[in-house]
């Protein structure tokens, strides 16, 4: 199996063949996924994959592994996996497998987190089980006898009983699901023994029954059963990866996995924790924040001018933070590397009119690179907002528990009105 290294916003290094290949893949994926930046762009007549990480197959020989533009030197690969998956479900108990965090990819980190949450389920709680009804005709009387139906057979057959019967089976809709992710995953890893312990996993799944080469994409959607909590986070994991994909291939047989991820909504996720952290470290010095609800506000006034009603425009923050029930706070996520320049002027003007919307006294805009908070103050606003913060976070080494940049923007915004207002631009 061929890897093709690559890192957001860089020009692949490989054959023309295989730049063709990873434009149609791309492609393929983006068009599945739909996301609100492209996946990839060809200035300058180089193809240069953006807004994307992880591993996508390019053939059956090939495989495209993109890394992050920030370049971390930390395992990223587990910060991704970490924020792809709801907040309840931490991957840090999970084993780190054979190779050291810089040669793990995507697929590798998923497939060990998948192998032991399965294996602990399994162990912990047997195999996904659920009551089947089955009406049949029996030469024994077990189960419900349907009375009307064999009085009308009895004269010819009367040793023929038809019958409704319940059975507990492991043939079910969510266990088709968790297994056929387990397989899956277990072709795709380059850790033998992880796809070894998946396809044993996924056999104990569903003793008894052939592999499912496909499944419904609604099923990925439905609520696991509470009797069946101890799945939770396995569950979690299958449902994360299969909004992802294209299920089946054109063929109709099982598609491979691309373990890849839109990197965008991966920033808006850490602003929506970092909020959260914020509030826990503000209830211990007796401030009263909570995260709030990502709502549209109209941003221009609609007026007799067609042109103006047109025109008119809702801003929806990536993150809203209260105080007293009332917005302090509004956050901009920009999945942009600084590099040492200043702020650009949309991002400083998209945050400012976001934040004068919603009526709050601060604008945040966050980058996905630790960079420490500066405060500016805003002019011609009347106090709404009345500063501009931009800090940076460190997307890619994200560990829940993290307090450190909370504690910096809480310590910002507790401050904010006690620091003079750096006047230069942001």
């Amino acid at each position: 199996m061929k890897r093709i290294k690559a890192v957001e916003g860089e020009p692949l290094n490989c054959t023309a063949y295989e730049e063709r290949l990873a434009r149609r893949e791309l492609g393929r994926f983006q068009k599945s996924l739909r996301p609100r930046l492209a996946f990839y762009d060809t200035r300058d007549g180089h193809t240069r994959p953006q807004n994307i990480v992880g591993t996508v197959r390019l053939d059956s020989r090939t495989v495209l592994d993109v890394s992050p533009k920030t370049m971390p030197d930390t395992d990223w690969v587990t910060s991704v996996v970490e924020l792809m998956l709801p907040s309840r479900s931490s991957v840090s108990g999970s084993r780190s497998g054979s190779r050291s965090p810089q040669h793990r990819n995507l697929t590798d980190a998923i497939a060990i987190v998948y192998a032991d949450r399965l294996e602990r389920a399994l162990r912990t709680e047997g195999p996904l089980e659920l009551i089947e009804r089955q009406e049949l005709v029996s030469g024994t009387l077990h189960g419900k006898l349907d009375l009307a139906r064999w009085t009308r057979t009895s004269v010819l057959t009367p040793n023929r009983f038809p019958v409704t019967t319940s059975r507990l089976t492991a043939d079910n809709s969510f266990a088709a699901v968790m297994s056929f992710c387990a397989d899956a995953l277990s072709r795709d890893t380059r850790d033998a023994a992880t796809g070894a312990r998946l396809r044993s996993l996924s056999q104990s799944l569903r003793v008894g029954h052939l592999p499912a080469l496909a499944v419904n994409a609604s099923d990925a959607q439905r609520q696991l059963p509470p009797q069946w909590r101890g799945y939770t986070d396995v569950w979690d994991v299958a449902t994360a990866l299969l909004a992802r994909q294209a299920l089946v291939g054109a063929q109709g047989r099982l598609a491979a996995f691309n373990v890849a991820v839109e990197s965008w909504p991966l920033l808006e996720e850490l602003v929506q924790r970092t909020i959260d952290t914020m509030a826990l470290l503000a209830a211990e010095e007796g401030m009263d924040w909570s995260r709030g609800h990502r709502l549209p506000r109209p941003l221009l006034r609609r007026g007799d001018s067609e042109a103006v009603e047109r025109e008119a425009r809702d801003v929806i923050p990536d993150g809203v933070l209260l105080e007293s029930g009332r917005t302090r706070a509004t956050f901009e996520a920009k999945y942009t590397r600084l590099n040492g320049r200043p702020a650009p002027r949309g991002h400083v003007f998209q945050a400012v009119a976001t934040a004068a919307a919603h009526g709050a006294r601060e604008a945040v805009l966050i980058y996905p690179e630790r960079i420490p908070p500066v405060v500016f103050g805003v002019e011609g606003h009347h106090g709404v907002p009345a500063r501009l913060i931009v800090q940076g976070v460190d997307l890619y080494a994200y560990r829940p528990g993290e307090l450190t940049q909370a504690q910096a923007l809480v310590d910002a915004l507790r401050q904010v009105h006690s620091l003079p207002a750096n006047r230069s631009s942001p």
